[in-house]
């Protein structure tokens, strides 16, 4: 009898391999270019542009090697169900990305390379589209991303709720991106589209007299 192995497997056309590499990185540069422009997150940017070559290409290899062999794909099971992955992804675009950039890297193991390029190239058309709508909706306001650190003494809510108050009167369209509280200081990130441009400059100002020992950067970087 005889029995499953990683022997048995068929040998990789190595001409496949460089080809969806190579496309695989194309992919991957497109996607980085994508991000940089359209993303409208605030943490690891750098970081996460890195990952996308890393996904794309580690995963078109992978799906190649273990599609070839029943062995190696429930070899493959066995070492991922031990691996814990302890990094988190706090913003659920950067986890949207990841997931195409996955979908890129698996479609080109599977050798569906033509599928594959022409399905990303319109999903990145049709992201484009809705980042696009999204952000003409809110018009021409002026964009920042709002970072303030504040101590707290007793009840953190309340600290935090004047806060959000404070940044809120200078403009309808304000959103809480995160917020961290350990050790008696409270660290909110916010994203701003101000009705009035002249208003941010005042804003450190308003935020320090209320909150002693406050610290506050405002960084336009998006619109």
């Amino acid at each position: 009898m005889g029995t499953l192995s990683a022997a048995s497997a068929e040998p990789i056309h190595l001409p496949f391999l460089v080809l969806n590499l190579f496309v695989g990185l194309v992919l991957a540069f497109s996607l980085d270019g994508f991000y940089r422009r359209f993303s409208t997150t605030i943490s690891n940017r750098h970081s996460m542009i890195f990952v996308f070559y890393f996904v794309i290409l580690a995963t078109t290899l992978i799906i190649m090697i273990v599609k070839t062999s029943i062995a190696l794909s429930l070899g493959l099971v066995g070492a991922l169900s031990i691996v814990r992955f302890r990094t988190p992804i706090r913003e659920p675009e950067d986890l949207g990305f990841l997931f195409l950039a996955v979908a890129a890297g698996v479609g080109l193991g599977a050798n569906q390379t033509i599928a594959v390029v022409i399905a990303f190239a319109l999903i990145l058309v049709i992201l484009a589209g809705v980042f696009w709508f999204r952000t003409h909706q809110m018009g021409r306001q002026s964009g920042v991303f709002v970072n303030v650190v504040i101590p707290f003494e007793d009840a953190p809510g309340s600290e935090l709720d004047k806060l959000s108050n404070e940044i809120s009167s200078i403009g309808r369209n304000v959103e809480v991106r995160r917020v961290e509280i350990n050790e008696k200081r409270i660290t909110a990130v916010y994203t701003v589209l101000a009705d009035d441009p002249d208003s941010l400059s005042n804003l450190t100002n308003r935020i320090e007299a209320v909150f002693s020992g406050a610290r506050v950067s405002i960084v336009n970087d998006f619109e």
